[in-house]
Parts: C-alpha cells; structure tokens; sequence
C-alpha cells in the first residue's frame, strides 16, 4: 500500500480510535481513585454519547441526500409524498437531539426520549409507506396498497433499517442495564 492509502486509514480510524482511548482512559483514572462507578460520560457511556454524535450527522447527511436525490417529476405532481419523508428525516434528527441534550445534561427523561427514539425508527418504513398511501388515496385521488407502497422501498434502505435496528438493540441493553447510565441520568 502506498503512504496515501495509509493516510486515508490513519484519516477515517484515528477518530474512532480517539474516542476508544478517551473513553479507556477515563474508566481507568475512576478504577484507580477506587469510587466505585461515578456519574459522567466515561467508558461505554463515552463511546454511546459519541456514537449519537455521529448519528446527528449521519441524520444530517440523510436529509442531504434525499434532497438531493428527489424525483422532480414526482416532486411536481405528488409534492406531499416529499414532505411527509422529509418530515420522518427531521422528527428522527430532533429525537436524536434531544437525546443527546438529556444525556448530556444528566436529565432523568433520556431513557423516554431514547425509547422515543427507537420507536420511532422501529415503525418509521411502515408509518411512511401509511401515510404516503393515505396522502395518494385523498388528497390526490390514486389507490394504491401499502403493500405496493413497501416494495417501493429499495432494499439497500431495508437493510439500512434493520442494521439499525441490530445496534438500536444493543444500546438499548446497555442504556437500560448500565449502572453508569443509572447514576449519570438522574437531575
């Protein structure tokens, strides 16, 4: 491999690295005071607040996308499909945030907004694929089932959807059986 390719690895790890070692390292000066678990963004917790980090721009870079990816002959003569998939995009960027507020302000309600958040990506497809049938069949006078209405979703986007869902689940496990969690989340 040449010096560039080892560049763009160093580039696209050393970040993930960074947050491992701040994470490692916080859990380890704890361990040695030997107070036991204390509230803060240290260890798992550490790496959960920067993986919600991330998902804002990955959020971020999904809204982009689908602007930049619409259908303008679509857009023209259904413009309400458009709005009714934006409108997914910036309720699951705001649950996102408003995560990563209560986390970070050690606020009792992130575990209902982290549910909140999972909920809705869990049956997001689905409430999408509803609407866009309701939207076709009032506003605009066109009958379609849902199911025609989910095959329409590209199979890259289905399993998109259920790597999500694998790492929604394991979060899930950590934020409600973390005792750092329990500590830290409690104002």
């Amino acid at each position: 491999m040449s010096v560039w390719h080892w560049l763009i690895l160093i580039l696209v790890f050393a970040p993930f690295a960074g947050i491992i070692y701040v994470a490692v390292s916080r859990a380890k000066l704890e361990k040695m005071q030997g107070l036991g678990i204390t509230a803060g963004l240290k260890g798992w917790l550490f790496i959960f607040a920067a993986s919600l980090w991330i998902g804002v721009l990955k959020a971020l870079g999904e809204i982009a996308k689908f602007l930049e990816n619409r259908d303008p002959q679509i857009s023209a003569q259904f413009p309400l499909l458009d709005h009714i998939d934006l409108m997914a995009l910036i309720v699951q960027l705001s649950l996102i945030g408003l995560c990563i507020f209560g986390l970070m302000r050690g606020k009792i309600y992130f575990k209902k907004c982290w549910v909140a958040l999972v909920g809705f990506v869990v049956v997001s497809p689905f409430l999408t694929s509803a609407l866009a049938v309701l939207a076709l069949s009032l506003k605009y006078g066109v009958s379609v089932g849902f199911g025609a209405v989910l095959d329409e979703i590209p199979g890259e986007a289905w399993g998109s959807w259920f790597g999500a869902l694998v790492g929604l689940g394991v979060w899930s496990i950590y934020v409600f059986r973390s005792r750092r969690v329990a500590v830290t989340c409690v104002a």
